[in-house]
């Protein structure tokens, strides 16, 4: 009997777990999807014609949209799939993009880039690699890159 109570109660703190780990997964999509100013949600995927980031994402952000813009904060990766996306806010992790143009605005942070597009603009601070395949890559004047890789300059 204890034995069957020790499993049944097992089994219903791993089922809890596992669905408070499901609720902070996330899909939104719509013509513009939007995480507002005061929003806060967890890991997000997101499919819109904007996609639009004023708040936070507390995790991980994957984005598929005409326009991906990050104007509040991602305190994980982002992976976005866009003909432009746009970073104004914070990134604490890793931007990785296919777009046609890349910007890590002025003011902006992100902890390092991946992009492969037509232009890549960098015009705010990267703390890690950049690495970009594209047309043109241009760096700003107020633009700062923290780190590189030895392997960087091929």
């Amino acid at each position: 009997m204890k034995r069957a109570l020790a499993m049944l109660v097992t089994v219903l703190v791993v089922t809890s777990l596992l669905s408070g780990v499901a609720a902070a997964q996330e899909t939104r999509s719509g013509e513009t999807v939007v995480v507002e100013e005061d929003e806060t949600v967890g890991d997000l995927t997101a499919f819109g014609g904007t996609v639009v980031i004023q708040g936070t994402v507390d995790g991980d952000l994957e984005a598929f949209g005409g326009d991906v813009l990050v104007e509040g904060e991602v305190t994980g990766d982002v992976d976005a799939f866009a003909g432009n996306v746009r970073v104004t806010g914070e990134v604490d992790g890793g931007v990785s993009a296919a777009a046609g143009n890349v910007v890590v605005g002025e003011g902006a942070t992100v902890g390092a880039l991946s992009a492969a597009a037509g232009n890549v603009a960098v015009e705010g601070t990267v703390a890690g690699d950049v690495q970009a395949a594209a047309g043109s890559v241009t760096l700003g004047p107020a633009a700062t890159i923290e780190e590189t890789s030895p392997t960087a300059a091929s």
